[in-house]
């Protein structure tokens, strides 16, 4: 795995680094952060963790922790526009997320519907209208100027490119969804919203006029996780929010996350995010170091 971080010369931020550069050769390896590669010119066979798929000009993908990818194939004047993060360069509480799949979900990206997950098993986008590549062009001229509130610039142009191409990912998705993912998305969409005071199941049943053990099946099958299991991840979210971003009391963060019982709270921070939140404020204060 490459540490690019450790390896490259950072004049702005330990948490990214921007090049435009031709391309001639890419080796496989794998790395520990995010990275967007878009194709300014040129085209090439991408191969990453062993799949191969066909990239050309306006098309970019967003590879996560640990994907082992190269290139093949590569046309001459291939240019390749390349945005290396971490994602808690965007939010303290993002410390945590190692691919596409889990930034998406934060609150904080989260455009309020649920992206399926097969969407992200390459993470390939189009951006025929050059709106992603003008804002990465704003990324790059910040970087290259180093003025003042240039970091503060970037995350919230890096955190509209997010948003804009998971819009476009929706407006896809909203069209083959079937009747019931729609009701899915829309049950996710309003605990999002309501994670502290959700409706019930019963409720939702109710509303869909269907049984709450189809519902249950429907919403594990969508999302990878039981109804009950989501509400506590939306609130340990919000919780490593305010570890991550404030000085408040962990007795005071579990209360205002939903949480009246302190055991219960550490249980279930600790089942999520594999540490308790004493330590996981500490880890994320070391990594501000």
């Amino acid at each position: 795995m490459i540490n690019f971080f450790d390896n490259k010369k950072l004049y702005i931020s330990d948490d990214l680094y921007v090049e435009c550069n031709e391309v001639s050769k890419v080796i496989p390896h794998s790395h520990d952060f995010l990275e967007l590669a878009y194709i300014i010119n040129g085209s090439a066979t991408h191969i990453i963790n062993g799949k191969k798929i066909e990239l050309k000009k306006n098309t970019y993908i967003i590879i996560d922790y640990g994907a082992k990818h190269s290139y093949e194939n590569i046309s001459k004047n291939l240019v390749i526009f390349n945005c290396l993060f971490k994602p808690r360069l965007i939010d303290n509480s993002l410390a945590y997320s190692k691919s596409l799949a889990q930034l998406i979900s934060h609150y904080l990206i989260n455009i309020g519907f649920e992206i399926s997950q097969h969407q992200f098993i390459y993470n390939v986008f189009n951006d025929t209208d050059d709106v992603v590549l003008t804002l990465l062009k704003k990324i790059l001229a910040e970087y290259e100027a180093q003025s003042t509130g240039c970091i503060q610039i970037m995350r919230s142009i890096l955190t509209e490119v997010i948003i804009l191409t998971m819009r476009k990912v929706e407006i896809t998705q909203r069209i083959y969804l079937t009747h019931s993912e729609k009701e899915i998305s829309e049950i996710i969409a309003d605990i999002n919203k309501n994670y502290l005071n959700p409706l019930t199941l019963q409720e939702f049943s109710d509303k869909y006029s269907t049984s709450i053990s189809s519902l249950s099946k429907k919403f594990k099958k969508q999302t990878g996780y039981t109804y009950s299991h989501y509400i506590q991840m939306k609130r340990i979210e919000q919780a490593c929010r305010l570890l991550s971003n404030t000085s408040e009391k962990v007795i005071i963060i579990a209360y205002e996350c939903g949480y009246t019982d302190m055991k219960h709270f550490n249980s279930i921070f600790k089942k999520i995010m594999g540490t308790t939140p004493t330590m996981y404020r500490k880890i994320i204060c070391c990594k501000q170091r």
